[in-house]
């Protein structure tokens, strides 16, 4: 969860984050779609490929 000492692009992945484990708890990991996590967000597809690389990277942050 973001702070208000986070820096501006903290905040944005945090949110990606967020966004993530909603959908995953939402429909299930094989249902989660990086455009998904994106609208969910309020950010682009775009815009999540450019913090995580993939789904995969964006797991992997997610878990820890």
């Amino acid at each position: 969860m973001a702070t208000s000492t986070d820096s501006p692009r903290q905040r944005l992945r945090d949110t990606i984050v967020d966004a993530l484990r909603a959908r995953t708890i939402a429909a299930g990991w094989d249902a989660v779609r990086m455009g998904g996590v994106a609208t969910t967000a309020g950010v682009s597809r775009q815009t999540v490929y450019n913090e995580f690389g993939s789904k995969a990277g964006l797991a992997d942050l997610a878990v820890h």
